[in-house]
């Protein structure tokens, strides 16, 4: 019982640390968007790039990635996208799996709710980090990927209509 306690408690303390961190990049956000002074807004820019920089913030990128706050959301894909273009070589396999499958559930997920809402410009992004990857992974990895897609667009409407979106942005990227 106390085993299980102290387990919990160390969990709490990881999302509480987790939670202030993510009001900090979002107060930092917030900055740059309001009307403060010179000096605090290239303080924000300094902490966010050096937060992009950084690759064991991973989690917190996810955090950012599974935000439904627009601003930490958006962050979340501009450093997912700095990552790819800036320190994909040095992620593990695992790590380039992991955010090859998530960022592809994450367009499927999402589809539905981003064609309604306001925030459409999001979705081609998502789509954009997703090519991305794809590019990376090499020639091989390329034409498997547009394989499933072809295939995947037989099983249903909802599934086509999700795929053509992704081919458009895959040839204007080839």
């Amino acid at each position: 019982q106390t085993r299980k306690l102290i387990i919990y408690s160390k969990f709490l303390t990881t999302m509480i640390k987790m939670s202030e961190f993510l009001i900090e990049l979002k107060v930092k956000l917030d900055t740059l968007k309001k009307e403060s002074s010179q000096e605090k807004k290239l303080e924000a820019q300094n902490f966010l790039t050096k937060f992009q920089d950084q690759t064991d913030n991973l989690t917190h990128l996810l955090d950012l990635l599974n935000s439904h706050e627009e601003n930490l959301f958006f962050f979340g894909l501009q450093t997912l996208n700095h990552i790819i273009d800036h320190n994909w070589e040095t992620l593990s396999t695992t790590e380039k799996n992991f955010f090859l499958n998530f960022i592809f559930q994450n367009i499927y997920d999402n589809a539905h709710s981003d064609y309604k809402s306001s925030l459409t410009f999001f979705y081609p992004k998502r789509i954009q980090c997703l090519i991305k990857i794809i590019f990376k992974f090499g020639t091989r990895e390329i034409f498997i990927f547009l394989e499933n897609i072809i295939e995947q667009a037989k099983l249903s409407e909802f599934i086509c209509e999700i795929n053509i979106p992704v081919l458009n942005i895959f040839l204007e990227e080839l």
